[in-house]
This record gives structure tokens, C-alpha cells and sequence, in this order.
């Protein structure tokens, strides 16, 4: 048997990255009477038709959920400040990364905890400020530049309890299982909702773990990383990429109109299971604001964007009413529908 593991990086990638694995589409032809089996935890409806179609022979699909009710959805925002000119160049990267160090710290507490990063510069800096900022023992793992001799004792290490933080970039993201880890933080908006679930994957793997999943965005910050993703990229590649963040950000801002996260997830992956009921303030940020509001925010939105409609009609009828009386509709409007925002 031929197995291809973890292979949603077959889909998730450019075409000049890794460029060998666009021969796996040869191997059934190559190896016709011997079965192949395709594993992954992610992917999309449509990636897995390709799946299907091009890579594997009649093939038997199983599928189960990727919804994991023992683990928490959160977003919020981070921010960094620009590098202080100074002499030592450790006193620069403390500027960068001071404030979401110090909220970042408090989060973890006791936990086991990883932090994902985009890149190996990042991860290296962000590690070196947690150790300079705190007491706790802090390691990084990152692809190019590490000998497999050093990852493969990381890990160990991690799995041993010998460290309580990892700041890793994607590359620690697949094939690990540590069932101490019950915090997983982001940092940075993902390139594709398949990052971000692969890494929240490695938390709340112990029996009755019970973790957080915990996502930190920055608009600006974060929109430059898709210019880099976009670099040298053809046509097809950049609309799939471009479409793969906006995605990520439509699932993200879904939360300001009470959106439950953890259903926006399903219904990216077309899930039609029925999930385990998860209490609201267990299950995302999204419905634990609901359970602090006394008013539907959704319900809310709706009326202020029909009031700004009615406004504009008022508007265009300026022989009807004067301007003052414009102001006063929509203020009662407001009054009258928008209490609590």
C-alpha cells in the first residue's frame, strides 16, 4: 500500500513550492494494482474531489468531523510597536513584541502552550522576548535553518515536560501528538482556514483535555504577509491564495455580527454532521458575548443598515422635508432600534 500523509499540503501550497509533489498525480498510473491511501485531518470539498479524481483509484471515502468540542475558539487583536533604536539589538526586538508578550504571558499561566508564527525571524524574536519578559521555559522549532537533529530533541523535550512554551512557525504544525497541550495560540491571520485548524489540532489531545484555541489578528500587519505569499506566484495561485485569506477574514470578522464561530468553521467544510451541543461560554468568543449582551447585535446591524437606506431616501426628497427633520429621523431611529450599541 501506498499512503500519502498529511496531504492537504499537496493543496495548499504554490506549484513552484515543493514542486515534487505535483508527480504524486502519477503514482496511480505508475503503481495501477496497488491500493493508496490519502489521510488528512483538513480539507476542503473541492480539494477532495481532486483528491478523488486524480490521485487516488476508485476510491472509499471516510469522513469524519473536524469540529472539536473540547476546544475553545478565540480571536483578538495584537499589536507591536517598531524596533527601538538602540545599541543592543535584544532591546530593539523587547519593542517590537513588549505589550503582546506581557498579555501573552498572563494567558498562559500554568498551561502547556504553543505559539504559532508565520515566519522563522518572527518566532525566533517572539522566543527570545518571552524569555527575557518571564520565568517560563521557552523553546522555538522552525523549518529552514534547524538540523533535524535539533527538531527531533525539541520535540522530545516538549512531550518530556522539560519546557512549558513552544513558539513554532507551520512546520511544527502536522504529524506531532502531545497530550499536554491544552493552549494553542495564533499570531497573525492564517493564510487559509486549513493552518489554523491543523494548529488548534495540537491542543486538547489528552483524555478530557479540555483546551483553547486562541487567534490574534492585526488588519494592517497582517494584510502585509499576503503580499509575501504572493511573490512569484501565477495567476491561478494568486486567486486561490487571495480567495483562501479572504475567506479567513470573513470567518473572523463574523464575530462582530454574533456569528458562533464554531459553526462558521463547519460551514466552510460543507459539514452536515450534527455536533455535540457545546455550552456557549465553552465554545467561542463569538457566543460568550452573546451571553454578555441583552440585545441581538445581528438584529441590530440589520436596523442600522435599513435606517441608513430610509436616510438616503429622505435625502433625495428635499422639497418634502428640511434638514433638521432628516437629523431627527434618523436619531429616533436610532433611539427606537439600536439600544446597546
Amino acid at each position: 500500500m501506498i499512503v500519502f500523509d498529511e496531504v492537504h499540503k499537496v493543496f495548499d501550497r504554490q506549484k513552484c513550492f515543493r514542486e515534487a509533489y505535483n508527480s504524486l498525480e502519477n503514482v496511480k498510473k505508475q503503481f495501477p494494482g496497488i491500493p493508496i491511501m490519502a489521510l488528512t485531518a483538513t480539507l476542503g470539498n473541492a480539494s477532495i474531489d481532486k483528491l478523488c479524481k486524480d490521485y487516488l483509484n476508485l476510491p472509499v471515502l471516510i469522513k469524519g468531523s473536524i469540529n472539536h468540542n473540547n476546544i475553545k475558539l478565540n480571536i483578538g487583536n495584537y499589536q507591536v510597536q517598531r524596533k527601538k533604536k538602540k545599541a543592543n539589538n535584544d532591546d530593539g526586538v523587547i519593542g517590537t513584541w513588549d505589550s503582546l508578550s506581557d498579555s501573552l504571558i498572563r494567558h498562559i499561566g500554568d498551561s502547556y502552550a504553543i505559539v504559532f508564527m508565520d515566519f522563522a525571524n518572527e518566532v525566533k524574536d517572539f522566543s527570545l522576548c518571552l524569555k527575557k519578559k518571564s520565568d517560563i521555559e521557552i523553546m522555538s522549532f522552525y523549518g529552514k535553518g534547524m538540523r533535524e537533529t535539533e527538531k527531533a530533541k525539541v520535540v522530545q523535550d516538549f512531550n518530556d515536560q522539560k519546557f512549558q512554551v513552544l513558539c513554532a512557525t507551520e512546520s511544527y504544525e502536522v504529524g506531532v501528538h502531545n497530550p499536554r497541550v491544552d493552549f494553542v495560540v495564533r499570531i497573525g491571520c492564517m493564510s487559509n482556514m486549513n493552518v489554523l485548524l491543523q494548529e488548534f489540532g495540537r491542543a486538547g489531545r489528552g483524555e478530557e483535555n479540555i483546551a483553547v484555541g486562541l487567534l490574534l489578528v492585526n488588519k494592517h500587519k497582517d494584510d502585509q504577509r499576503l503580499g509575501y505569499w504572493l511573490k512569484g506566484c501565477d495567476t491561478a495561485d494568486r486567486n486561490r491564495i487571495t480567495n483562501d485569506y479572504m475567506a479567513c477574514w470573513k470567518w473572523i470578522y463574523s464575530i462582530y455580527v454574533g456569528n458562533c464561530l464554531r459553526d462558521g468553521v463547519l460551514k466552510y467544510y460543507e459539514e452536515d454532521v450534527i455536533c455535540p451541543l457545546v455550552e456557549a461560554d465553552d465554545c467561542c468568543s463569538s457566543c460568550e458575548l452573546g451571553l454578555e449582551k441583552d440585545f441581538d447585535i445581528q438584529h441590530a446591524l440589520i436596523l442600522l443598515f435599513k435606517t441608513i437606506n430610509e436616510l438616503e431616501d429622505v435625502l433625495m426628497k428635499k422639497n418634502r422635508r428640511s434638514v433638521s427633520n432628516k437629523d431627527d429621523i434618523l436619531v429616533a431611529r436610532c433611539k427606537t432600534g439600536l439600544v446597546g450599541i
